[in-house]
């Protein structure tokens, strides 16, 4: 987290499991929803006098609470981090949708993933050219 607070681009390790000798598809989904919420952190927040909202402070006061203004439900969409795999349910509501742990959900969405046909990226004369390469290069080692 440290590194991508500082300015970092790469994050390295997600889906690594035993120093990096393992990879798990589950965990690469759930790192990357971790990843995404770092991302969310890294951006920064908007400093400004909408965001600030002096003038709802002075209106609901010290005593006051600020769940139930405009200006808390015109925001609150946009200024929290939004998982896709982490669950915020409480444990009542998550245990009647199955108690599934975020592990479960991630492997669930990996399998799926994974069992999907691979969409073709690169046009099959580029492919010829890269396999050429490939087949040089591996030529020469030989």
């Amino acid at each position: 987290m440290l590194p991508l607070l500082a300015g970092a681009s790469l994050i390295y390790g997600a889906g690594m499991l035993e120093n990096g000798m393992v990879m798990n598809a589950g965990q690469l989904y759930a790192d990357a929803d971790a990843i995404s919420m770092l991302r969310f952190a890294q951006r920064g927040l908007p400093v400004n006098d909408e965001t600030l909202a002096l003038d709802v402070i002075r209106e609901v006061g010290i005593q006051g609470e600020y769940l139930s203004t405009m200006h808390t439900f015109q925001n609150f969409k946009t200024e929290q981090s939004n998982p896709t795999f982490m669950n915020r349910d409480n444990r009542a509501d998550w245990l009647a949708k199955g108690g599934q742990s975020m592990h479960g959900v991630c492997m669930k969405k990996a399998v799926e993933f994974l069992a999907t046909e691979p969409k073709e990226i690169i046009s099959s004369e580029i492919q010829e050219k890269v396999n050429a390469v490939i087949s040089k290069a591996e030529a020469e080692w030989e």
